[in-house]
């Protein structure tokens, strides 16, 4: 039986802590706090302080971890990208938006898959040498369909991007192309990323690839949910709702719907499967197990567990007090962990809906819950400032 006994209380923060991100390996954590400041990089078999980084005082919009967990990416509420040594905490680079507007905020910043180059995103998407800092392009937006640019590889565009701000960016599994969302337009971009020239555009809010990076789905504009073919870029199948969602397997899309329910859907053949029902009048929040077999949602206190193949509640998991803010799976996914507003982290089994634990010390609403990627380790952090490492025993 799963077991959790905590191992280390951390520093205690001026405000509340929200966000736990780990490093790829899982050597490593970083709390972020609500209100910005410094980063502080923890070891997650111990919970041993390694480094600080300094207080930028200034809210943190994106961080991302190099692949060799040596440095963390920061994008900053002042338009600055900030790249920094999570050895020593100490600042390597920064990279500012040198567009002629010059935006105050950005609101996304990635690496390249091959650790070369920084991509940030403030109302342009521009990308930098991570060795120099050199600005090296800045990437060309378009609103016509029919007119997609063909640009030199060699020779560097400065076009804005319909100067709205550029909310996320990210790469399909084969890190072929860069993802681009701009919140105002409601614009969905793909990027080659050998060559920087733009691929795909069209009106949405969110943009996600199938696992095997064949397909994309979008949702958020006027034709609803659409599963585009990569190879074709042609629409192969539509659904109906928002929020779109797919099985580690591919073979599922879960949708939200307006009544309130979520609708599975075949994603070969666009028929409807199941609709799973009875979150009144809140939209739920889904994840699904690694093996696809089984969805779990939340909307308020109570968690749903559900059989994918038959449609059918498995369990009920009512145990919280008040509204659940913020619930992860085990990488196994045989545990579900949940932080909640009543002050308390549950761990539950999967497959019986038995609460295994009531995790208590939190002093105020719990809003960050993380397994480290081995699953060992369970970070959760609390609107009180504090956050607790435990440690996860099978």
């Amino acid at each position: 039986m799963t077991n959790a006994t905590l191992l280390k209380t951390l520093q205690q923060y001026d405000c509340d802590v929200r966000n736990i991100f780990f490093s790829p390996d899982g050597l490593l954590f970083a709390p972020i706090p609500s209100d910005g400041g410094c980063i502080s990089f923890y070891y997650t078999s111990t919970g041993d302080l390694q480094s600080t980084t300094a207080n930028y005082d200034e809210m943190i919009w994106d961080i991302q971890f190099s692949s060799d967990a040596k440095f963390v990416l920061t994008a900053y509420d002042d338009g600055i990208a900030r790249l920094c040594s999570t050895e020593t905490g100490e600042l390597v680079r920064e990279f500012t938006d040198v567009s002629e507007d010059g935006y105050e905020r950005m609101f996304a910043a990635v690496f390249t898959p091959d650790g070369e180059n920084i991509i940030t995103g403030t109302d342009i998407v521009q990308v930098w040498d991570i060795h120099t800092g050199e600005l090296e392009q800045s990437l060309l937006g378009t609103g016509d369909r029919d007119n997609l640019p063909v640009a030199s590889p060699e020779a560097m565009a400065n076009v804005i991007m319909d100067s709205h701000e550029i909310w996320s960016l990210g790469f399909s599994p084969d890190n072929k192309f860069l993802i681009s969302t701009s919140s105002k337009t409601a614009t969905l971009r793909l990027w080659d990323t050998r060559t920087w020239t733009l691929r795909f555009e069209t009106h949405g809010r969110s943009l996600s690839f199938s696992p095997d990076g064949k397909t994309f789905v979008t949702a958020g504009g006027a034709n609803g949910i659409q599963l585009w073919d990569l190879e074709t870029l042609t629409v192969h199948q539509t659904f109906q709702g928002g929020s779109p969602r797919f099985s580690p397997d591919g073979k599922i899309i879960a949708t939200g719907a307006a009544s309130h329910k979520i609708n599975l859907w075949d994603v070969e053949t666009g028929d409807f499967k199941h609709a799973l029902c009875g979150y009144g009048t809140n939209m739920p929040s889904i994840l699904f197990t690694p093996n696809s077999q089984t969805l779990v949602s939340n909307a308020g206190r109570i968690v749903h567990i559900w059989d994918i193949a038959t449609g059918r509640l498995e369990y009920l998991l009512e145990d919280h007090e008040r509204l659940i803010h913020n619930f992860v799976l085990a990488p196994a996914g045989n545990v579900l962990a949940t932080g909640s507003r009543d002050h308390s982290v549950r761990l539950w089994d999967i497959e019986t809906g038995v609460c295994l634990q009531v995790l208590e010390g939190h002093e105020d609403e719990v809003y960050g819950v993380q397994f480290s990627p081995d699953g060992s380790r369970l970070v959760t952090s609390s609107e009180d400032g504090r956050v607790f490492l435990w440690k996860i025993e099978q």
